[in-house]
């Protein structure tokens, strides 16, 4: 039996990039990582690969970096002129400014210039391919529609 939409999981994960750095895993944890199937809580790759396994069953899952945190865009970089920030800010410090939805939107510090920084806006990871391995552990039907993340 597989889970289906609803379902809540418990599964042993890690996700790494594709040139094998760790990003997070639950190996090791005291209890198994636990989501609802479709609850779009967790990447798309791992949502659809665990809907593919019984219990004890593994799968390991590539994501190309488009599927992932999107491909590097040059266009992201911005000069930014030094003025803008009171205090002094070095090269490869990330800082945070406001959106236009008052969300933070991070920023790396990537080069100086006589009177420009130039900021890249890109996520960290973008670019990057990622690497899911996933481990159905055990899973519990859909009974209340309320979803764990």
């Amino acid at each position: 039996m597989k889970p289906k939409s609803g379902d809540t999981v418990y599964v042993l994960h890690r996700v790494c990039t594709d040139d094998g750095e760790e990003l997070e895993s639950s190996y090791g944890k005291k209890q198994p990582f636990r989501f609802t199937v479709d609850s779009n809580r967790v990447i798309a790759a791992m949502n659809s690969a665990v809907k593919t396994l019984e219990k004890g069953e593994k799968a390991t899952v590539k994501v190309p970096p488009e599927e992932a945190h999107g491909n590097y865009d040059t266009i992201k970089r911005r000069r930014v002129r030094k003025t803008t920030f009171y205090n002094g800010i070095e090269v490869g410090q990330t800082i945070t400014f406001q959106g236009d939805l008052g969300e933070p939107v991070p920023a790396k510090v990537i080069s100086e210039e006589e009177d420009f920084y130039i900021l890249d806006m890109n996520h960290p990871l973008a670019g990057k391919g990622l690497v899911v391995d996933v481990e159905l552990v055990d899973f519990t039907e859909e009974s209340d529609g309320v979803p764990f993340i």
